[in-house]
């Protein structure tokens, strides 16, 4: 498959228009997933050695255009063989004819449309994900609202914790979800955020005093926390993203989070596919 990935980085720099066709193998969803997040718009065929609902339902979800089922020769009656292998190959090529014929009717032959295709493209697949994410981490907050006053989610980049969304009071007219979207915490100085990196495990109870930490509360606003609670959201064994919460509404000591935690648990795994896209 490396070939096939050579070749799908050249179109990619060449910004042509092309159709992907693919075998099913262990390989072949990272390729779709390759192909969809640098221009969702760009056809992809899956084509399967036996019909597998789940499988289909699995590739089409993550974005195949079409899914089908070689003729097998294990099956396949002398008879019948040469027209079942006939049609097969009408049926590919009726697809590749319509895609490209939409190409054309749609963008066009030149290279400044083609460049336009991909640039759209690659925005319509950020929108997506970033619509995505916010859509977990409202699910998050909502349940988080049950446990705290107050909380935010982070997404762990590299160099940074970028908030994603948030609630709670802020001591002023500005939305929390709004305030929320505008922080950004370097990872590289002191603060519950990179601590809970370095641990991967929950912070709960007193905020450190240091510069990042007490940055971080000016920034949201309102009244100064008693007591904060810092969770990782996990994706196998790395920390793709944080739920920061605190008690500064209130100030009452925050409850038993078991049930936060577990939910946290099992999002993980949706998170990080928001996030990588």
């Amino acid at each position: 498959m490396e070939g096939a990935r050579e070749a799908i980085t050249e179109f990619f720099r060449s910004t042509s228009f092309f159709i992907t066709f693919l075998e099913v193998s262990d390989d072949a969803l990272p390729l779709l997933q390759l192909v969809k997040r640098k221009n969702p718009r760009l056809p992809v065929v899956m084509i399967d050695a036996d019909t597998d609902l789940h499988r289909r339902h699995e590739l089409l979800h993550a974005g195949a255009d079409l899914y089908l089922t070689k003729p097998s020769a294990a099956r396949l009656r002398p008879d019948i063989a040469e027209d079942e292998l006939n049609l097969f190959a009408e049926e590919l090529a009726l697809f590749a004819d319509r895609a490209f014929a939409q190409w054309e009717d749609n963008v066009g032959m030149d290279s400044l449309a083609a460049r336009k295709f991909y640039e759209e493209g690659q925005r319509e697949h950020l929108d997506r994900g970033f619509r995505l994410l916010k859509q977990l981490a409202s699910t998050i907050l909502r349940l988080t609202a049950q446990y705290l006053d107050r909380g935010v989610v982070f997404v762990v980049h590299e160099n940074e914790f970028a908030g994603v969304g948030g609630f709670g009071v802020t001591g002023d007219d500005e939305p929390m979800d709004a305030r929320a979207q505008k922080l950004r915490i370097p990872r590289d100085t002191s603060s519950v955020l990179s601590d809970v990196i370095e641990s991967g495990e929950m912070h709960r109870g007193k905020l450190r005093r240091t510069p990042a930490n007490e940055d971080l509360v000016q920034r949201l606003g309102g009244p100064v926390p008693t007591e904060v609670v810092a969770m990782p959201i996990m994706q196998g064994d790395r920390t793709i993203g944080i739920l920061y919460g605190d008690n500064a509404e209130h100030r009452a000591p925050i409850d038993d989070m078991t049930g936060l935690e577990i939910f946290l648990s099992q999002a993980g795994n949706a998170f990080g596919v928001a996030v990588e896209n």
